[in-house]
């Protein structure tokens, strides 16, 4: 370890950035407690510590900065991002992952304002109502199995006794394995579509299926960069979904498009089950443009992010 310390050191006094951050996510894979101790050896530990995390953040920044030159809300949100420039955001809407301002937060969109969403819901209506007339369960899999950092409070916990099931069709923008082909079919017709195309976050598509007295809490989506659109397959006027303290249901309606980086919660106060169609499509203030900047830069980040994400915050607490 100290020869490699050293050959860090070397780097550092001749600014070659690249190399310095090589050896730090090499001594991080060797040692990862180096980076961890509290309290440190001396003050070159403490030197090392910083300069890791500091190298780390400036290379992420340097690596998705070029994407802001798109729009000044894209680049504001870079800024924002990286922590450059402080993010204030309303009550109601905290996205956990990526935040573009400027864009519209209303709680519900018409399909109108997605190309070609009202053709393609009608040609999948059938497929679904079909579907479902024929399975007699639907939804394969705890939705919340996938999740592992969920509030430990006692709506959370209920919820995840088996209260949401679901099937996933696509997940991370890769479509996955099915056997069924009317499943199948399903997905090829909605994903015509302008899907959110953001790996590993967006695109996702999957039957998401609420049973009996399920209640998911209030929570908040990773981005406003994307919505959120439920075509019905078997639903009740009982049902509900709300968005900033707006409230929809299913029962009257072909769709519903919401913007889950707001705050939201559903419920389904009924003896039978509540499901729908579940998919990401871009926000329809984003030009095209910002959409492949935005698509590349979360590329990019999370190229970084394999290697060199452990180190952005080993410097917590030392300033």
């Amino acid at each position: 370890m100290n020869e490699l310390l050293s050959h860090i050191e070397k780097t550092l006094a001749i600014t070659d950035y690249d190399g310095a951050l090589t050896g730090y996510a090499e001594l991080y894979a060797l040692s990862p407690q180096f980076f961890l101790q509290r309290p440190f050896k001396d003050k070159n530990h403490l030197t090392h510590v910083r300069n890791a995390a500091n190298l780390a953040r400036l290379t992420l920044y340097h690596k998705i900065q070029p994407f802001g030159e798109v729009s000044g809300r894209v680049k504001a949100a870079i800024e924002h991002f990286v922590g450059k420039t402080p993010l204030q955001l309303p009550s109601l809407q905290r996205p956990s992952y990526f935040y573009v301002p400027g864009l519209r937060d209303n709680a519900f969109y018409d399909e109108s304002e997605f190309k070609d969403f009202a053709e393609i819901r009608e040609q999948a209506a059938p497929l679904l109502k079909a579907y479902a007339a024929s399975m007699e369960q639907l939804g394969s899999q705890n939705y919340l199995d996938d999740f592992g950092n969920l509030p430990d409070t006692p709506h959370w916990r209920a919820l995840n006794q088996n209260k949401w099931m679901s099937t996933t069709l696509i997940k991370g923008g890769e479509p996955l394995a099915l056997d069924d082909d009317s499943l199948i079919q399903i997905r090829d017709v909605v994903a015509k579509n302008d899907l959110a195309d953001c790996p590993p976050h967006a695109p996702e598509m999957f039957l998401s299926v609420l049973k009996p007295d399920a209640y998911i809490p209030p929570h908040f989506g990773l981005s406003n960069v994307k919505v959120t659109a439920h075509l019905p397959l078997k639903v009740n006027k009982y049902a509900w979904l709300e968005v900033k303290g707006e409230k929809q249901n299913w029962a009257d309606r072909d769709y519903l498009i919401f913007d889950d980086s707001l705050q939201h919660s559903a419920g389904n106060p009924h003896h039978e089950e509540r499901a729908v169609l579940i998919f990401d499509l871009w926000h329809p203030d984003l030009s095209e443009d910002e959409r492949s900047a935005i698509s590349a830069l979360i590329h990019a980040q999370q190229q970084w992010h394999k290697s060199y994400g452990m180190l952005a915050n080993v410097d917590r607490g030392t300033y």
